[in-house]
């Protein structure tokens, strides 16, 4: 493993984000995270006292802030070896309903924030020859129906990641996009944000999804903790993946996505 890694992991207040930085802890490793309330970072600086570090950011607000957020991590690490883009939010909605400033927001909170976060981090991890892992989704393989935006925030996020790894390599820094399936976090509960505007034509299709949705909150078959470890052997790796599917089935459903996409692009031949 080497020397014990400092982390900025933002969106630590539950989910995967806290299980990736309890699994740092566990091990002796510092973390700084950002949380939205002065009640989540005190939960978090309680979980390791001069090792858990937190900070309030709100994703969608100024790159100034972000930025003033990345030095105070670096400052209260002494470097920064890790950094995970965690946070984020999934938005329901048929693409014909949601509205420009909707639009606007989770494509910020989403994609350009934790662009931002990684610029503002750079000058550190060219320091530590670090590492940057993106929490995308499987969703940004395959457009779902009711979730457009959210899928295409994550594809965004992806397609960004491999050209980061192909562009920092040469300073001994790598990136690695996480497509996970399901898990048991707020995902399907209070992560699930519904566009305002609701248009008859997409009841039934808001229904099914919203229904879906009801059912798999907190019964994903995937357990954060258990994704947790899987990360810090990534970043803990000498060569670590561009892409990594992880959950139950993951790489399976993933080769099932390409294979057909390969197969519609030959078909056209």
């Amino acid at each position: 493993m080497g020397r014990l890694k400092r982390w900025l992991i933002t969106g630590v207040s539950g989910g995967l984000g806290l299980a990736i930085a309890q699994a740092a802890l566990d091990r002796g490793d510092m973390v700084f995270g950002t949380v939205r309330s002065v009640a989540a970072r005190n939960r978090f600086e309680e979980l390791a006292p001069g090792r858990s570090v937190a900070a309030i950011l709100d994703l969608s607000d100024a790159s100034v802030e972000i930025r003033e957020v990345v030095e105070s991590a670096a400052t209260a690490l002494g470097n920064i070896d890790v950094l995970v883009n965690n946070a984020g939010y999934c938005l329901l909605g048929a693409l014909e309903e949601i509205s420009e400033a909707e639009v606007a927001h989770i494509m910020t909170v989403n994609f350009r924030a934790p662009l931002e976060i990684i610029r503002a981090a750079l000058p550190y991890l060219r320091d530590t020859c670090g590492r940057i892992i993106n929490i995308s989704s499987m969703a940004a393989l395959q457009g779902t129906t009711g979730l457009g935006l959210y899928c295409a925030s994550k594809a965004a996020l992806t397609s960004a990641t491999e050209t980061l790894d192909a562009e920092l390599r040469p300073f001994g820094i790598r990136a690695t996009s996480v497509e996970a399936t399901a898990l048991r976090t707020g995902f399907a509960g209070s992560g699930l944000t519904s566009a305002a505007g609701r248009l008859p034509q997409y009841s039934e299709m808001r229904a099914q999804r919203e229904t879906a949705f009801s059912l798999s909150n907190n019964n994903q078959p995937n357990d954060p903790a258990e994704i947790a470890q899987h990360v810090l052997e990534h970043a803990d790796s000498t060569n670590p993946p561009v892409h990594v599917a992880l959950g139950i089935d993951a790489a399976v459903k993933a080769a099932a996505i390409c294979q057909a996409r390969t197969e519609e692009y030959i078909s056209q031949q």
